[in-house]
């Protein structure tokens, strides 16, 4: 979830409504077999086979929250769609648990909800955000996860290039602001899989805390479209 630290750019209620709004559509829902889902669809520049993307928010997060500051560059692909965690707490905020079939469910599901809106079966991306990050990776270590583009967020962790190959991994992005502590380490796991033969690069989200809120939302966007093989 945003963080609070004072040094860090925190997004309130009213700057994610107003960060929405100045989007041409807003956001729809999407039926899936675990309940609707947030998402949003495909922008203007969409390929014709949608690509399917989905958020992974972080601990004690809240899938609306985040969701909104990734659709410059997920609905140039296609569907950008935002489940929520596992397990969710007496405040209503959601975390992922340490069940991976369960979290592989959730994502599953996620992406058949976007297969059924058009987006094409093969083409999956997934963002994650801190905790949501380290999930995806799990599923990938696991052999429980099969995606064509990686966007990972705020995460200190390590990546196995034979793993993300067998996954079908094609491009990986490992990302975060200047302020978060996990900004050395994600930017030196890039270069080290990227020496080791993956296609991986790094972005910088700008002068920001433990946040998916980027200082540079262009670069941002661009990592996701590139993720997806744009």
């Amino acid at each position: 979830m945003a963080p609070r630290a004072p040094h860090t750019r925190a997004a309130s209620h009213r700057d994610l409504t107003r960060h929405a709004a100045a989007r041409a559509s807003g956001p729809t829902t999407l039926r899936a077999d675990r309940g609707d889902m947030l998402a949003f669809g495909p922008s203007a520049h969409a390929p014709a086979a949608p690509v399917a993307v989905v958020y992974l928010h972080g601990r004690r997060g809240l899938a609306a929250k985040g969701c909104p500051w990734l659709r410059d560059g997920a609905t140039d692909l296609g569907w950008l769609v935002c489940p929520t965690g596992v397990e969710t707490d007496e405040h209503g905020l959601s975390s992922w648990g340490a069940d991976l079939f369960a979290q592989r469910d959730v994502i599953e599901d996620a992406f058949r909800a976007a297969v059924r809106s058009g987006a094409a079966a093969d083409r999956r991306v997934v963002v994650g955000f801190s905790q949501g990050s380290h999930v995806a990776n799990d599923l990938v270590r696991c052999g429980l996860g099969r995606f064509t583009g990686l966007v990972l967020l705020g995460a200190d962790l390590h990546a196995s290039p034979e793993r993300l190959r067998a996954a079908g991994v094609r491009r990986v992005v490992l990302g975060a602001g200047s302020r978060d502590p996990a900004f050395a380490p994600a930017k030196e796991e890039a270069a080290r899989l990227a020496g080791l033969g993956v296609d991986a690069r790094f972005v910088d989200l700008g002068a920001v805390g433990h946040t998916y809120a980027a200082a540079d939302e262009g670069a941002l966007a661009e990592a996701i479209r590139w993720a997806g093989g744009a």
